[in-house]
């Protein structure tokens, strides 16, 4: 990044970029079938299948409908074994397209960060919204990433969920005295 003067003392900046590591999820866009190894059912959804009716991208995506709270699906934790360290920052990113939800919210995190699996994220109905958000992975076990209805019921369509660690230094700054 460079050298030079800070209040006259000699100062180095070093920064490195950061970047996204590959997605970790698996089938996050729902084009193949789903299976067990890749998408659960989180809690009892009434209804937890790939559907043509809407999608963000490519012709499928994954539609959920709940009738009680934390109904929803769970990116397997098995997709994740290995690939995490304790610290490391990870980059969420779901297109969501709610039909109904409770407080236009969603729930969605990833268990064992900082964000708590039942977190609310605020969406507009009936429309594909960009969720986004980062987690400090706190614990390297059961990693799982959820989405949920966040009232009593809801429905929603899922599409193009990826997972990516952010690597590289935000920056380090070296004081010579």
């Amino acid at each position: 990044m460079g050298s030079g003067t800070l209040d006259t003392y000699p100062v180095i900046f070093d920064q490195t970029n950061p970047t996204l590591g590959s997605n970790l999820v698996v089938n996050g866009t729902f084009e193949t079938p789903v299976n067990n190894n890749q998408w659960f059912n989180f809690s009892s959804p009434t209804t937890a299948e790939r559907s043509t009716t809407r999608a963000y991208a490519g012709s499928y995506s994954y539609h959920i409908v709940g009738d009680s709270t934390n109904d929803g699906t769970q990116a397997a934790a098995t997709q994740f074994v290995g690939d995490y360290t304790v610290g490391d920052v990870v980059k969420i990113t779901a297109y969501v397209y709610p039909i109904t939800a409770s407080s236009n919210q969603i729930k969605t995190g990833v268990a064992n960060s900082s964000r708590s699996i039942t977190s609310a994220y605020t969406v507009v109905l009936n429309e594909w919204n960009k969720v986004e958000y980062y987690v400090t992975i706190t614990n390297t076990t059961v990693n799982y990433i959820t989405f949920l209805i966040a009232g009593t019921s809801g429905e929603f369509y899922l599409d193009n969920v990826s997972a990516e660690i952010v690597q590289g230094n935000p920056a380090i700054v070296f004081f010579f005295f």
